[in-house]
């Protein structure tokens, strides 16, 4: 299969896996996790600069590129959680995120999302393998970056996930929440 046609057979799969139901469905039998290329600083904080608009939506296409090319299924989604949580400089942000499925099986998945994190600067990326249960792990050494705190590899157990709730952490598709909690 040459890489054109298995593009459009990819595009072709994320067309249909592009509904609340159909990522549940698909996630219940292969590892997947969730990932963003956003961030409001060029760096750990305000010193740093602002991340524009634009900015931020090529670091986004980089990124599902970057995961296609490696053969997992990508969907676009809205995520929401609080930056900085647990301090005093606190805030909630919205942001794109992409919803990352290894409908492959590799075993791969964790270790490409840990990557991206690390190279997009992420607070923290979330996994799930078919198995088990939903985690946080932390991507930068950012100070307050949660939940790592300046630490790279830290995870904490988020839960199951959860249809039609919001929490600290949700994410949405087409308008429709969903959140990983016990």
């Amino acid at each position: 299969m040459t890489i054109i046609e298995r593009i459009i057979e990819t595009k072709q799969e994320e067309l249909k896996e592009s509904s609340l139901s159909r990522l549940y469905l698909t996630s219940r039998n292969h590892d997947f996790g969730c990932i963003s290329a956003s961030r409001r600083f060029n760096g750990c904080d305000k010193e740093s600069g602002l991340m524009t608009a634009s900015d931020k939506m090529a670091r986004h296409k980089e990124l599902a590129a970057a995961l296609r090319a490696k053969g997992y299924s990508v969907t676009d989604i809205k995520g929401e959680f609080i930056e900085d949580y647990g301090t005093p400089s606190a805030k909630r942000v919205k942001e794109m995120s992409l919803f990352v499925i290894d409908k492959d099986d590799t075993g791969n998945l964790k270790k490409d999302l840990k990557t991206f994190g690390f190279k997009f600067q992420q607070d923290c990326v979330t996994f799930q393998d078919k198995n088990g249960a939903h985690v946080l792990i932390s991507t930068n050494k950012c100070p307050s970056a949660y939940p790592g705190r300046g630490k790279i590899g830290v995870e904490e157990r988020l839960g199951q996930r959860m249809f039609s709730e919001k929490g600290d952490f949700n994410l949405s598709i087409n308008g429709r929440p969903f959140v990983f909690k016990e």
